[in-house]
Parts: structure tokens; sequence; C-alpha cells
């Protein structure tokens, strides 16, 4: 029986770039402690549809983080290629990108979620500390500051705004960060 040849790609064009290179390695040797996978480990930055093609794949599993990598684009292409994948689709991604769509779509859901506003460099923002300022449609790792007074609000904000014009400001929850795969 022939094994699985499963691509795993990291890297892509991103700020968080060198985390998916480590994550993508993470789970490429998880796969090759298995007998049942063929792993060709890639690091790559944008990628072609003859390039996901030519990998010669019986799965993907990319590894890539931000928007390009976890937002839309690549799951797209992924999609056109006809080779599964491991992950969301496109439409899927791309609402988990923008921190605003996530969050109505938990609101119509019945879900809670901490407050939340959205703030450009010319508004106040309607939260009081302690609060998180994080960029809409970027990694979770990336211009985010935690603010535990209105005094650190405005210093991140003037920092922050500098790169991005609007920032998600949410209420502060202290507490562990946890990640959950659903599968179906």
């Amino acid at each position: 029986m022939n094994n699985l040849r499963v691509a795993v790609l990291a890297g892509g064009p991103d700020a968080e770039r060198n985390v998916s290179i480590d994550s993508g390695t993470a789970v490429a040797d998880a796969l090759k402690s298995s007998s049942k996978y063929c792993v060709n480990f890639k690091v790559v930055d944008k990628l072609t549809l003859s390039d996901l093609i030519g990998m010669n794949a019986d799965v993907i599993f990319p590894v890539l983080h931000g928007p390009y990598g976890e937002g839309g684009p690549l799951q797209e292409l992924l999609e056109q290629s006809g080779i599964p994948f491991v992950g969301s689709g496109s439409l899927a991604a791309r609402n988990a990108m923008d921190k605003v769509v996530t969050k109505e779509i938990a609101k119509s859901a019945g879900l809670n979620t901490p407050k939340w506003c959205t703030v450009t460099n010319l508004e106040p923002c309607d939260l009081d500390a302690p609060l998180v300022l994080k960029p809409v449609d970027d990694g979770s790792s990336i211009d985010m500051a935690i603010c535990k007074t209105n005094e650190e609000v405005i210093k991140a904000r003037k920092q922050l705004h500098n790169k991005r014009e609007s920032l998600l400001a949410e209420t502060y929850i202290e507490g562990d960060e946890v990640t959950v795969g659903i599968v179906d």
C-alpha cells in the first residue's frame, strides 16, 4: 500500500511567517513520525495554481498564518486546484480572519463575546480599560496591545494607528488562551 503524499506548507508572505515556519515544522515532524505518510515540507511565499498542482500531493496541509495563509486567498486557490486540503474553505477563512465579521456572526448565533468596538485614529474608543487593541484583519500576535489603563490605551493607539487605520478594541478578559479544532 502506498503512503499518502502530504504537502505541508509553511511561511507565506505575511507578518507571522516565522511563527508559521515553526508551526509547519512541528506538523511535518508529527506526520513523519507515522509510517502512513510521505511528507513534503515546503516553505513558500505566495503560490500559483500550477505551484500547487506541481506538488503532486494527495492532500495539502497549509500551516500559513495571516491574511494570505489563513484569511481566504490560499484557501480559494486550494479549492481551485481540486486537491483536498486541511482546514476551512475560503468563505469561512475570510470570515474568521475579519474579527468584526466573526464577532457579528457569534452575536447573531447568540454567543457571548467580550464587549467591543472598532476605532480609527479619528474617533474615541467607547470602552474603558482594561482592554485589548488588535488589528481587525490580521493574526493575533501582530500589532496587539493589552492596555490596563486608559493612559496605556492612548499610548498604544498612537503606536498602532501609525500602522493600522482601523483597530478592534475589546474588553480584556484575563485567562489562558485556548484554541480548539472542530471537525464536522
